[in-house]
């Protein structure tokens, strides 16, 4: 038997999905997102632009964006989404959210604020390649 708790681990290239059952966790998915830890050189197609410095020297431009910034934005969307599902789906009622404290920005920027009312504790650690002991002592109190 489960409680209705899904657990979430993730950081900007992997998330693992968890449900509650028991004493323990049962893992249901593991999501990557090889991009986010990919070369910028890799993910932008377009070299940057060039700009004249004072005495006419050129010299290349800064992107706008840091494009590991905009992959981890998207895979956080697309946890979200997978999370949105599960609720619309009623396949939980409690959520808990572990993610180092930047990803973890970027998944509560994309939630709707319906996932938002299920999440019950948010942990601020990079846990996604620990073992299920691991996450369950950081979710009991001390």
């Amino acid at each position: 038997m489960h409680d209705r708790t899904w657990v979430m681990v993730a950081e900007s290239s992997r998330a693992r999905l968890f449900r509650r059952r028991g004493a323990g966790l049962e893992e249901l998915e593991d999501f990557a997102h090889p991009a986010s830890r990919a070369h910028a050189r890799d993910i932008v197609t377009d070299k940057p632009g060039r700009g004249f410095a004072s005495g006419g020297a050129r010299h290349a431009m800064d992107p706008a964006h840091d494009p590991h910034q905009i992959e981890a934005q998207t895979f956080a969307r697309q946890i979200i989404e997978r999370l949105e599902a599960g609720r619309v789906g009623a396949e939980f009622e409690r959520l808990v959210l572990i993610a180092p404290p930047q990803f973890l920005g970027h998944l509560r920027h994309a939630m709707p604020a319906a996932l938002v009312a299920t999440i019950t504790a948010t942990v601020d650690k990079n846990l996604v390649h620990a073992d299920a002991r691991e996450i369950l002592a950081c979710l009991e109190p001390p």
